[in-house]
């Protein structure tokens, strides 16, 4: 519904808090400061699990903003006012280090709950990321005397740890397809004489060399079909794999009913 959509200021802000909640909200700036804190991180803690480079992975802490700003980067920059500091963590913290919450979600389930508002074509990206990201586990391993048992049996880790949920498991039950291929995609090399990129394993150098000089390339082979077949000079080089089959070094002309199959498949 259009009436849903977050186009406004006001509505992103009704919505999403990246602030610290006032003392007159004492439950939720409970819960804020024990589940929507970040870090700490920065300089000061380097083996903080998102530094990398030097720099926090996730971008914080963010910048003080006293007026939300709509899609900078396919996101909003969310209200980050400048207010009083707490302690989270046993560490001071203000509404830099907070991450975008909804307050009755927050509330409600006493949860680390990260809401944003996604409105650009990057909101796709944001869907698919946690779908796919894969299921959570750990591996425990139990010593004596303070020394691990190192003896590993991965068969054994992947089928205990591993999760199936609901969707995938009717999924499976169904015996549905798990993966499918849209396209098939064809390198065509293009090169000077005697200059094609050569693959061989250390010590047969030779016979690699030797294959090269008697097996001709896609594109040798294709400079030989315009010489051969009248047809086939009406193709680019890149319409050539539409209209022919490299099979064996040569370019072999495709049956009518493959052609139709081929492009109706690219449309």
């Amino acid at each position: 519904m259009a009436q849903d959509k977050f186009t406004t200021i006001q509505r992103v802000d009704q919505f999403i808090s990246a602030e610290i909640p006032s003392n007159e909200r004492p439950k939720l700036r409970e819960i804020v400061l024990k589940c929507m804190t970040h870090g700490p991180c920065g300089s000061q803690y380097p083996n903080s699990p998102c530094m990398k480079d030097g720099h926090c992975s996730k971008q914080f802490p963010k910048a003080f903003i006293e007026k939300t700003i709509l899609n900078v980067d396919g996101y909003p920059l969310y209200r980050r006012r400048t207010n009083e500091c707490a302690i989270a963590r046993g560490k001071q913290v203000d509404s830099r280090n907070i991450v975008p919450y909804n307050p009755y979600l927050t509330l409600k389930y006493n949860a680390h709950i990260n809401v944003e508002v996604a409105t650009s074509l990057r909101f796709v990206k944001y869907l698919y990321k946690y779908l796919f990201k894969g299921f959570d586990c750990a591996t425990v391993i139990v010593g004596t005397n303070g020394h691990p048992q190192l003896c590993m049996n991965e068969i054994s880790n992947y089928i205990d740890c591993r999760y199936v949920s609901a969707p995938e498991a009717i999924w499976r039950l169904r015996e549905y397809k798990m993966h499918d291929r849209s396209h098939a995609v064809m390198r065509l090399p293009v090169h000077l004489p005697n200059q094609q990129r050569i693959t061989f394993e250390e010590g047969h150098e030779e016979e690699a060399l030797l294959a090269a000089q008697t097996n001709k390339t896609k594109l040798e082979s294709w400079f030989d079909l315009n010489v051969n077949d009248l047809e086939a000079r009406q193709y680019l080089y890149t319409d050539i794999p539409y209209n022919y089959v490299y099979v064996c070094g040569q370019w072999q002309k495709r049956k009518k009913e493959e052609i139709i199959l081929l492009l109706a498949s690219t449309q």
